[in-house]
């Protein structure tokens, strides 16, 4: 069968072919030897991903886990240009996230503030380069080049969902990261311009194009004469270069890059993968629920919610009360699910972002849903041992790269979880988690940023936030909007609308003690439900949290 399926994969291609008779002919002769051969592969594969806690071990030190790590990231760092190595270079989100989190418990530090240059720069560069699409929008999958000019054009979905997340929190502690052509499009004269300018002279002036291409040909194959849009001069620099105003020439960029959008959907469209995974589709709804708190869109959470009804309908099935890896759409948009169960990854990723959008909409049965999942997750991969989550019997993912690791998403999940429902058991968990990761967190930290920022949480206490008042009145949704607007890593937001039926009641008996002042909405910071004095002004509150 194995032979049969490799016949059938290379039959087009002759080297394929030849391999195909080789390996054929040698199974043939010496199958016993390789499978044995075999076997001593997968052996040494479970030996070195062998992860367990010894006995007694206890959690690594969230500060010194935490210091390793941003001092790996620091030694990587690269200074022009951001990001962590030499080209080919990723945008690397969970790198980008923990340095900003180490930022967040270390602000009046130098070490702080380095990492947060460190985030803030990388982004800014990435979003001022070429893997950058200053057309479409969106970000490539990476750069060929140490600049982030060129990229690799193909655009993943789990980037999107991730950079959204660093942008808008990057966005939260200061940044304000603007959005930004081509002469044969772009004609006319623009009035007042130095030189008589047309719009393409101006529009293509900050991208840095020129007449010869402004990608260096050894660099990429079949690019002699082509330009690749990255920026290269600031808004004001080009405005002051043609005579304009700032807010003008807004205007032209923005009318410049619609032309080239509309003359880019003239060509033939890239291949566009019509599958669609749960664990991707899960981090993009957590771009639209966190973005849309952050900037208090609606559109945008409604989008959340509309997406996750999608995974609801399409990716969750209800007799056997699991998730679904993947769906497709069709040539006439329909949508067929596939018959293969979730992975760890799906379902760590969904109930991670269920969370997000609970805390952004307020709406309980996302909460719900998301307890549901993590205890069918528990049943599905918890090793019995107290070592983690299985991705794949024996083997556990332990190394966060493009995307987090499950285990490190799911380290947080059961974290925020336990602070939501009660469920102390979901704490021990976690540490088991964590503890079962200490010789790797403790030695090589960079290889698990998110994992540090769920050991970081466990030690500084996640904080529990809870807004008193009714969810459509004003005055609620100035507090929410309050504790929105801050980057607040180690920390859960509920609404306690003073409903004792509900779920959050029942489930936290202690929110009936938690009452509105003075008919007003209230916020209450909690430390495991210790709380601190009531407030009811949202600039209070604001005081309260960067304390």
């Amino acid at each position: 069968m194995q032979g049969e399926l490799l016949a059938t994969s290379c039959l087009t291609n002759n080297w394929c072919n030849q391999m195909y008779r080789f390996s054929y002919k040698l199974w043939q002769s010496n199958g016993e030897t390789l499978e044995s051969s075999g076997e001593r592969v997968l052996e040494a594969l479970r030996k070195g991903k062998e992860i367990s806690a010894s006995p007694g071990e206890t959690l690594p030190s969230g500060p010194d886990v935490a210091n390793r790590c941003y001092q790996q990231l620091a030694h990587s760092y690269e200074e022009e240009y951001g990001g962590f190595r030499e080209a080919p270079k990723f945008p690397s989100p969970v790198n980008l996230m923990f340095l900003m989190s180490f930022w967040a418990v270390k602000r009046a530090s130098s070490e702080g503030a380095e990492a947060l240059q460190m985030a803030l720069h990388t982004l800014r560069m990435m979003v001022l380069g070429g893997i950058h699409d200053h057309v479409a929008q969106g970000f490539h999958r990476y750069s060929t080049d140490s600049s982030w000019h060129v990229p690799h054009f193909e655009k993943m979905l789990y980037d999107q969902g991730q950079l959204a997340v660093a942008y808008i929190t990057a966005y939260q502690v200061g940044m304000y990261a603007c959005t930004l052509c081509i002469r044969a499009l772009l004609p006319d004269i623009v009035e007042g311009a130095a030189g008589g300018a047309t719009q393409g002279d101006i529009s293509i002036h900050p991208y840095g194009v020129k007449e010869q291409g402004n990608v260096d040909p050894a660099q990429v194959w079949e690019s002699e004469g082509q330009n690749v849009l990255i920026v290269r001069y600031s808004v004001e620099l080009t405005a002051a270069h043609f005579g304009i105003s700032v807010d003008r020439l807004s205007e032209l960029l923005s009318d410049a890059r619609a032309k080239l959008a509309k003359v880019r959907k003239a060509r033939p469209p890239p291949h566009l993968d019509t599958k669609m995974l749960a664990s991707w589709y899960g981090l993009m709804l957590s771009g639209f629920a966190r973005v849309g708190a952050v900037l208090g869109d609606k559109a945008l959470l409604e989008r959340a919610e509309r997406a996750a009804c999608f995974l609801r309908e399409h990716k969750w099935d209800e007799e056997g009360q699991s998730i679904l890896h993947s769906c497709y759409r069709g040539n006439n948009m329909e949508v067929d699910a596939s018959p293969i169960a979730g992975f760890l990854d799906d379902y760590a990723f969904v109930v991670c972002r269920l969370l997000d959008l609970f805390e952004a909409t307020q709406r309980v049965c996302w909460l719900q849903w998301a307890e549901g999942l993590q205890l069918r997750q528990d049943q599905l991969f918890w090793d019995s041992q107290g070592s983690g989550y299985f991705c794949s019997d024996p083997l556990r993912s332990d190394a966060d790269g493009a995307e987090p690791s499950a285990n490190s998403v799911s380290a947080m999940n059961l974290l925020r979880l336990s602070h939501l429902t009660g469920w102390q058991d979901w704490i021990q968990r976690s540490q088991q988690l964590l503890t079962a990761f200490s010789d790797r967190l403790i030695k090589v930290p960079i290889a698990l940023p998110d994992m540090v920022h769920s050991v970081m949480a466990q030690y500084y206490t996640l904080k529990q936030i809870v807004i008193c008042g009714q969810p459509d009145a004003e005055d609620t949704a100035s507090l929410i909007s309050c504790v929105n607007s801050l980057f607040l890593p180690h920390k859960v937001l509920m609404l306690a609308d003073g409903n004792t039926e509900g779920f959050l009641y029942q489930r936290l008996p202690i929110l009936s003690s938690l009452v509105p002042q003075d008919g007003k909405a209230t916020a209450y910071e909690c430390e495991n439900f210790a709380c601190a004095l009531p407030v009811t002004c949202p600039q209070e509150l604001r005081r309260l949290l960067l304390e």
